[in-house]
């Protein structure tokens, strides 16, 4: 048995190689979850006894994108095969073994040349992904009580649209509405002001942008994450101060609610203009500790909380519907901030505009 590691495009591919030679002719289709055993393949019918001991994939396929749903398409790929006999032949006719649709977050795929099968894997994103979901599909309204409106959101991954293609609530109600909206996202980042990896906290972030020469000179509206990735931290969640605190120095920013009341008190004091907090669609339950512990604010604050967690409703969706709206357990697909996630948006800011 030979083991090979090799690159195809962006993904990282496991090669499997070698075995007996088979002599079936018939035809193999393999299947999502299913093991390969080079016994299964067919080896040239030719007089040439050869048999292939590599399969070295060259070229990756055409399609950089793949689709939950879909059929694996290799057009585009190049494949050599070392032979037996230590000699190469270049750009063979490979056959594509993988006859299910593809699944979500990867898809392992099999190919075959004389007798030889090669196993990788492929990123696979949601169906929901599809470019007739994208912002540059959706269409804008001819008017809208929103347009020319500014709103600044601060947040991490979903803000962005890390399982989007960078496309998300910002980008959807600009498009849709005629508003600008600032979008500050760095994936992986919390809103305590703490050590990471990632980037900058929400704060830090914040603070950089009051300061910049870049900055809005007013806002319409502010629209605050309450971010998933808080919830590794949960030593560090703290407290919401007592209801007469409200100066932005009095709070412990290393932890998730003196952050959030500290970016509150400094967007009030900079811009005094509405402020939102949204949260994910059903994460899981630490998640919803985290936001039982947010719903305070909204009294104390005058702040708006557009909880998508807490909301069954909302939630209440089909399997199907679910595989199509997020990519994975917390980030949207395209359709999903667009036909899901959206509404909810415009039905919060259609209170004050």
């Amino acid at each position: 048995m030979k083991t090979k590691l090799f690159l195809v495009s962006t993904s990282l591919l496991l090669v499997s190689c070698g075995g007996p030679t088979p002599q079936s002719s018939s035809v193999l289709s393999v299947h999502v979850g299913e093991s390969i055993s080079s016994d299964s393949i067919i080896a040239s019918s030719s007089s040439d006894s050869r048999t292939a001991v590599e399969l070295i994939v060259r070229e990756g396929p055409s399609a950089k994108v793949f689709y939950e749903g879909d059929m694996f398409d290799g057009t585009g790929m190049v494949v050599d095969a070392v032979l037996s006999d230590g000699s190469k032949e270049e750009d063979v006719p490979f056959r594509v073994l993988t006859k299910d649709p593809l699944v979500k977050p990867s898809t392992s795929i099999a190919i075959a040349y004389k007798g030889c099968v090669e196993q990788f894997s492929i990123s696979v994103t949601s169906a929901g992904n599809k470019e007739e979901y994208s912002v540059g599909n959706f269409p804008a309204l001819a008017s809208s009580p929103l347009k020319g409106k500014n709103f600044l959101f601060l947040g991490s991954s979903v803000t962005y649209g890390e399982g989007s293609f960078g496309e998300a609530i910002p980008d959807y109600l600009a498009k849709k509405h005629g508003c600008i909206c600032i979008k500050e996202a760095v994936s992986g980042t919390t809103l305590a002001d703490v050590s990471s990896p990632n980037g900058k906290s929400y704060i830090t972030r914040l603070e950089e942008y009051l300061s910049s020469d870049d900055k809005a000179s007013t806002l319409d509206g502010f629209i605050l994450q309450l971010s998933t990735n808080d919830i590794r931290i949960s030593d560090c969640w703290g407290e919401m101060k007592d209801g007469n605190i409200k100066d932005a120095s009095a709070f412990d920013r290393t932890t998730t609610l003196g952050a959030m009341e500290t970016i509150i008190a400094k967007v009030q004091a900079q811009y005094d203009c509405p402020i939102y907090v949204y949260t994910n669609s059903y994460y899981n339950a630490v998640y919803g500790q985290l936001v039982a512990k947010t719903i305070p604010l909204q009294d104390k604050w005058g702040i708006t909380l557009l909880n998508l967690h807490d909301d069954e409703t909302f939630n209440a969706i089909s399997k199907e519907q679910k595989d199509l709206y997020m990519n994975d357990s917390i980030h949207p697909s395209r359709a999903g901030y667009r036909d899901w996630w959206l509404p909810k948006f415009e039905e919060m800011l259609r209170v004050k505009f």
